[in-house]
């Protein structure tokens, strides 16, 4: 009985020094800390991104991702119009490049990379001061095969894996600081 009490003392305590050591670097649950952004700035507009490239469809892909992104995080709020906005995320899809990776020895691609290119800047609308701006890269690999059905949900899908990597470093880049 008492080695029971002492180990679970133990615990306890190691429970709480992890807490108390985690909190002291600045870690918190997602959603739950502060925010690195203006203390002005509660409601971001995210418009539709502009595609500077020639892959369509993948603006609105991006700027949903960075939606869901924001939202989930919930430390700011999505604003339902510029009107109603403290800021404006505004973003171009600068690349979407599809590059064979790796072949058979027939010399047949069996791997494609895709890497998305984003520019992103947000703007704070009282002051029209730019206070965000960067240019975010996101690499995903996908296998092919002889099934062009098939080789398209998988480019479909790394599509979305690179436009979600996307969302969750500007997420963590803007309300994060890092």
């Amino acid at each position: 009985m008492w080695l029971c009490k002492s180990t679970c003392a133990r615990l306890g305590l190691l429970a709480a020094g992890l807490v108390l050591s985690l909190s002291a670097c600045g870690y918190h649950l997602q959603g739950t800390g502060g925010s690195s952004l203006p203390p002005n700035i509660k409601k971001i507009h995210v418009p539709i991104f502009t595609n500077n490239t020639l892959e369509p469809g993948i603006e609105v892909r991006v700027a949903d991702s960075v939606r869901n992104a924001l939202l989930n995080d919930g430390r700011v709020s999505l604003a339902n119009g510029i009107a109603d906005a403290d800021a404006v995320l505004e973003g171009r899809i600068i690349q979407y490049r599809l590059r064979a990776i790796a072949f058979s020895t027939t010399d047949r691609v069996q791997e494609f990379g895709l890497r998305l290119t984003m520019k992103v800047s947000l703007r704070e609308l009282e002051s029209n001061k730019v206070i965000f701006d960067q240019t975010i890269v996101s690499d995903r690999e996908y296998r092919v095969t002889t099934d062009l059905s098939s080789n398209e949900r998988e480019q479909t899908q790394a599509s979305q894996q690179a436009s979600d990597a996307i969302a969750r470093e500007l997420q963590s880049l803007l309300i994060e600081g890092f």
